[in-house]
């Protein structure tokens, strides 16, 4: 019976309690994380969506916000790319914000065709997308092609 009971008590933390509480600490971490990044606290901001998505990687909410943050503050192309692409498969919602920074990551690795693609595709899902328009520019200015950049 205490075999049982023992067991049982391993099996709850791990499974059942475990869980909860990983998810009420991932929706205090989403919560401050908004604010922080709302009030322009990027640092704060990209360690709060940091725990917060440590918490409950499964959470889509962290994905975008934090993809953005790795590209803005750490430079971090790869890891942004994951969590961006996964975005990408799976919902239709905030589409010209993921292809615009999957364009960024590409321009930030110097791959300015592909960059000029996500940059062009953002576009077509809504032409008037500023941040797709300005980066689809400084691409061109950037890949030595002034004369594109003014178009």
């Amino acid at each position: 019976i205490v075999l049982f009971s023992s067991v049982g008590y391993v099996a709850f933390r791990q499974y059942v309690a475990k869980p909860i509480q990983n998810k009420e600490a991932a929706l205090a971490n989403l919560d401050s994380a908004q604010e922080a990044l709302s009030v322009g606290d990027y640092p704060s901001a990209l360690a709060l969506f940091k725990r917060a998505h440590q918490a409950d990687s499964r959470d889509m909410r962290t994905y975008l916000p934090l993809a953005v943050l790795y590209l803005q503050i750490e430079n971090q192309t790869v890891q942004a790319r994951r969590l961006l692409e996964s975005l990408l498969a799976t919902q239709e919602r905030d589409r010209q914000r993921i292809l615009t920074a999957l364009g960024i990551a590409d321009l930030m690795d110097r791959r300015f065709p592909e960059a000029e693609k996500r940059f062009n595709r953002a576009l077509e899902v809504d032409p008037m997308f500023k941040p797709a328009l300005i980066n689809l520019g400084a691409n061109a200015l950037i890949a030595g092609d002034p004369e594109k950049a003014n178009n």
